[in-house]
């Protein structure tokens, strides 16, 4: 996966570079060196498209809880 293809997915999940160091446990700077090669681990997608789905979930799951609550 090339960086713009990245960023792409990052915005998409509606994460920014450093929330994203945070919750994938990656320095900062190994993120922004990313971007200066135009390369990025090849597990980085399925990470991000992971986290979109969990995101999906817990939307869905919230709504069906306000639907049970009296």
């Amino acid at each position: 996966m090339d960086n713009n293809e990245f960023e792409k997915l990052l915005a998409k999940a509606n994460l920014g570079k450093k929330e994203f160091s945070q919750i994938s446990n990656t320095p900062y700077q190994t993120i922004m060196n990313w971007k200066r090669i135009d390369s990025v681990p090849d597990w980085t997608k399925p990470f991000l498209e992971n986290h979109l789905k969990v995101k999906s979930y817990e939307q869905i799951k919230e709504i069906v809880f306000k639907i049970e609550k009296p």
